[in-house]
Protein backbone atom coordinates (compact mmCIF):
# COMPACT_ATOMS: atom_id res chain seq x y z
CA UNK A 1 0.00 0.00 0.00
CA UNK A 2 1.32 3.43 -0.95
CA UNK A 3 2.24 5.81 1.86
CA UNK A 4 0.64 9.23 1.48
CA UNK A 5 2.11 12.49 2.76
CA UNK A 6 -0.06 14.65 5.00
CA UNK A 7 0.79 18.10 6.31
CA UNK A 8 -1.11 19.50 9.30
CA UNK A 9 -1.48 23.23 9.82
CA UNK A 10 -0.72 23.81 13.49
CA UNK A 11 -1.12 26.95 15.56
CA UNK A 12 0.05 25.21 18.71
CA UNK A 13 -3.52 25.42 19.94
CA UNK A 14 -6.19 23.04 21.10
CA UNK A 15 -7.71 22.30 17.70
CA UNK A 16 -4.30 21.68 16.15
CA UNK A 17 -3.53 19.21 18.93
CA UNK A 18 -6.77 17.30 18.46
CA UNK A 19 -6.61 17.38 14.65
CA UNK A 20 -3.08 15.95 14.65
CA UNK A 21 -4.19 13.16 16.98
CA UNK A 22 -7.14 12.43 14.69
CA UNK A 23 -4.91 12.19 11.61
CA UNK A 24 -2.50 9.87 13.38
CA UNK A 25 -5.42 7.62 14.34
CA UNK A 26 -6.39 7.02 10.71
CA UNK A 27 -5.73 3.43 9.56
CA UNK A 28 -4.13 4.32 6.22
CA UNK A 29 -0.31 4.53 6.35
CA UNK A 30 0.91 8.10 5.96
CA UNK A 31 3.88 10.33 6.61
CA UNK A 32 2.59 13.18 8.76
CA UNK A 33 4.42 16.48 9.24
CA UNK A 34 3.39 19.80 10.78
CA UNK A 35 3.44 23.33 9.42
CA UNK A 36 3.32 26.42 11.65
CA UNK A 37 2.71 29.85 10.14
CA UNK A 38 4.14 32.58 12.37
CA UNK A 39 1.71 35.46 12.75
CA UNK A 40 2.35 38.93 14.22
CA UNK A 41 0.44 38.62 17.49
CA UNK A 42 1.24 39.04 21.18
CA UNK A 43 1.42 35.31 21.87
CA UNK A 44 3.30 34.42 18.68
CA UNK A 45 6.39 33.11 20.46
CA UNK A 46 4.29 31.05 22.84
CA UNK A 47 2.29 29.63 19.93
CA UNK A 48 5.48 28.49 18.22
CA UNK A 49 6.74 26.99 21.47
CA UNK A 50 3.58 24.93 21.83
CA UNK A 51 3.68 23.90 18.16
CA UNK A 52 7.19 22.54 18.79
CA UNK A 53 6.00 20.72 21.91
CA UNK A 54 3.16 19.11 20.00
CA UNK A 55 5.53 18.02 17.22
CA UNK A 56 7.76 16.42 19.87
CA UNK A 57 4.87 14.69 21.59
CA UNK A 58 3.64 13.12 18.36
CA UNK A 59 6.87 11.23 17.74
CA UNK A 60 9.17 14.15 16.92
CA UNK A 61 7.25 15.01 13.77
CA UNK A 62 8.90 17.32 11.28
CA UNK A 63 7.79 20.88 12.01
CA UNK A 64 8.28 23.48 9.31
CA UNK A 65 7.97 27.14 10.30
CA UNK A 66 7.22 29.95 7.85
CA UNK A 67 6.20 33.58 8.29
CA UNK A 68 3.08 35.11 6.83
CA UNK A 69 3.61 38.60 5.41
CA UNK A 70 1.70 41.34 7.21
CA UNK A 71 -0.85 42.88 4.84
CA UNK A 72 -3.63 45.14 6.09
CA UNK A 73 -6.45 46.62 4.02
CA UNK A 74 -7.94 48.84 6.71
CA UNK A 75 -7.30 51.08 9.67
CA UNK A 76 -8.89 51.62 13.08
CA UNK A 77 -12.63 52.08 13.28
CA UNK A 78 -13.40 49.70 10.43
CA UNK A 79 -16.97 48.55 9.89
CA UNK A 80 -17.82 44.94 10.68
CA UNK A 81 -18.03 44.10 6.96
CA UNK A 82 -14.50 45.44 6.39
CA UNK A 83 -13.15 43.41 9.30
CA UNK A 84 -14.81 40.31 7.84
CA UNK A 85 -13.22 40.93 4.45
CA UNK A 86 -9.79 41.38 6.01
CA UNK A 87 -10.14 38.14 7.98
CA UNK A 88 -11.18 36.31 4.81
CA UNK A 89 -8.13 37.60 2.94
CA UNK A 90 -5.89 36.75 5.91
CA UNK A 91 -7.14 33.15 5.92
CA UNK A 92 -6.82 32.88 2.14
CA UNK A 93 -3.18 34.00 2.30
CA UNK A 94 -2.50 31.44 5.00
CA UNK A 95 -4.05 28.63 2.96
CA UNK A 96 -2.15 29.60 -0.20
CA UNK A 97 1.15 29.70 1.71
CA UNK A 98 0.41 26.32 3.22
CA UNK A 99 -0.51 24.80 -0.14
CA UNK A 100 2.76 26.07 -1.60
CA UNK A 101 4.74 24.41 1.20
CA UNK A 102 2.68 21.25 0.83
CA UNK A 103 3.67 21.14 -2.84
CA UNK A 104 7.35 21.57 -1.98
CA UNK A 105 7.03 18.63 0.42
CA UNK A 106 5.03 16.54 -2.08
CA UNK A 107 2.13 16.33 0.38
CA UNK A 108 -1.12 15.03 -1.07
CA UNK A 109 -3.35 16.24 1.77
CA UNK A 110 -3.33 19.33 3.94
CA UNK A 111 -5.22 19.36 7.24
CA UNK A 112 -6.81 22.64 8.28
CA UNK A 113 -7.99 22.28 11.92
CA UNK A 114 -10.64 25.00 11.65
CA UNK A 115 -13.84 24.82 13.70
CA UNK A 116 -16.58 27.34 14.34
CA UNK A 117 -18.56 25.96 17.28
CA UNK A 118 -21.50 24.96 15.12
CA UNK A 119 -21.84 28.25 13.20
CA UNK A 120 -23.34 26.94 9.96
CA UNK A 121 -22.57 30.09 7.95
CA UNK A 122 -18.93 30.11 9.07
CA UNK A 123 -18.60 26.40 8.28
CA UNK A 124 -19.91 27.01 4.75
CA UNK A 125 -17.54 29.95 4.23
CA UNK A 126 -14.55 27.92 5.39
CA UNK A 127 -15.42 25.07 3.06
CA UNK A 128 -15.74 27.52 0.18
CA UNK A 129 -12.39 29.11 1.09
CA UNK A 130 -10.70 25.72 1.03
CA UNK A 131 -12.12 24.94 -2.43
CA UNK A 132 -11.21 28.38 -3.77
CA UNK A 133 -7.65 28.24 -2.39
CA UNK A 134 -7.09 24.87 -4.05
CA UNK A 135 -8.57 26.14 -7.32
CA UNK A 136 -6.28 29.18 -7.31
CA UNK A 137 -3.28 27.02 -6.44
CA UNK A 138 -4.06 24.76 -9.40
CA UNK A 139 -3.17 27.61 -11.77
CA UNK A 140 0.46 27.24 -10.64
CA UNK A 141 0.63 23.69 -9.29
CA UNK A 142 -0.06 20.54 -11.27
CA UNK A 143 -1.86 18.81 -8.42
CA UNK A 144 -2.27 20.88 -5.24
CA UNK A 145 -2.94 19.06 -2.01
CA UNK A 146 -6.49 18.32 -0.97
CA UNK A 147 -7.59 20.49 1.96
CA UNK A 148 -9.43 18.54 4.62
CA UNK A 149 -11.19 20.05 7.65
CA UNK A 150 -11.73 17.10 10.02
CA UNK A 151 -13.08 19.25 12.88
CA UNK A 152 -15.16 21.79 10.97
CA UNK A 153 -18.56 20.31 11.88
CA UNK A 154 -17.66 19.70 15.54
CA UNK A 155 -18.70 22.17 18.22
CA UNK A 156 -16.24 23.08 20.98
CA UNK A 157 -17.61 20.53 23.46
CA UNK A 158 -17.34 17.74 20.89
CA UNK A 159 -13.74 18.67 20.10
CA UNK A 160 -12.79 18.44 23.79
CA UNK A 161 -14.61 15.11 24.07
CA UNK A 162 -12.80 13.83 20.97
CA UNK A 163 -9.45 14.96 22.35
CA UNK A 164 -10.18 13.22 25.64
CA UNK A 165 -11.07 10.01 23.79
CA UNK A 166 -7.70 10.25 21.99
CA UNK A 167 -5.97 10.99 25.31
CA UNK A 168 -4.27 14.17 24.12
CA UNK A 169 -2.10 16.14 26.59
CA UNK A 170 -4.10 19.36 26.97
CA UNK A 171 -1.19 21.20 28.57
CA UNK A 172 0.55 21.24 25.17
CA UNK A 173 -2.25 23.30 23.59
CA UNK A 174 -1.96 27.09 23.89
CA UNK A 175 -5.14 29.16 23.61
CA UNK A 176 -4.42 32.39 25.52
CA UNK A 177 -4.02 35.57 23.49
CA UNK A 178 -1.47 36.98 25.96
CA UNK A 179 2.19 36.05 26.35
CA UNK A 180 2.31 35.21 30.06
CA UNK A 181 3.63 32.00 31.55
CA UNK A 182 0.10 30.93 32.51
CA UNK A 183 -3.15 31.29 30.61
CA UNK A 184 -4.90 34.50 31.71
CA UNK A 185 -8.32 32.87 31.82
CA UNK A 186 -9.99 36.14 30.80
CA UNK A 187 -9.28 36.78 27.10
CA UNK A 188 -11.87 35.64 24.50
CA UNK A 189 -9.88 32.53 23.58
CA UNK A 190 -9.44 31.50 27.21
CA UNK A 191 -13.16 32.01 27.88
CA UNK A 192 -14.08 29.96 24.83
CA UNK A 193 -11.73 27.20 25.93
CA UNK A 194 -13.07 27.21 29.49
CA UNK A 195 -16.65 27.01 28.24
CA UNK A 196 -15.77 24.02 26.04
CA UNK A 197 -14.16 22.07 28.89
CA UNK A 198 -16.99 22.92 31.27
CA UNK A 199 -19.57 21.78 28.71
CA UNK A 200 -17.66 18.50 28.31
CA UNK A 201 -17.31 18.15 32.13
CA UNK A 202 -13.54 17.72 31.73
CA UNK A 203 -10.82 19.45 33.75
CA UNK A 204 -8.42 21.66 31.79
CA UNK A 205 -4.92 21.64 33.33
CA UNK A 206 -3.81 24.71 31.39
CA UNK A 207 -6.45 26.98 32.92
CA UNK A 208 -6.14 25.65 36.47
CA UNK A 209 -3.39 28.16 37.46
CA UNK A 210 -5.57 31.11 36.41
CA UNK A 211 -8.59 29.68 38.22
CA UNK A 212 -6.58 29.13 41.40
CA UNK A 213 -5.60 32.80 41.54
CA UNK A 214 -9.19 34.04 41.69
Amino acid sequence: MAITKIIVLTSGGLRSLVATAVVLSWPEPATVSLLHVVEPEAAGDRALQHAKQQAGYFGNRTLEVIEQPVVSIGAGGRAQSEQSIEMTLHTSRLLMLALARAAVNSATTMIWPASFNGDVSAIARASEQALLARHLASTELASPALIELPLVEFDDRQIVELGAALDVPWELARSCELDGDDACGQCPRCRRRRAAFEAACIDDPLLEPAAAKR
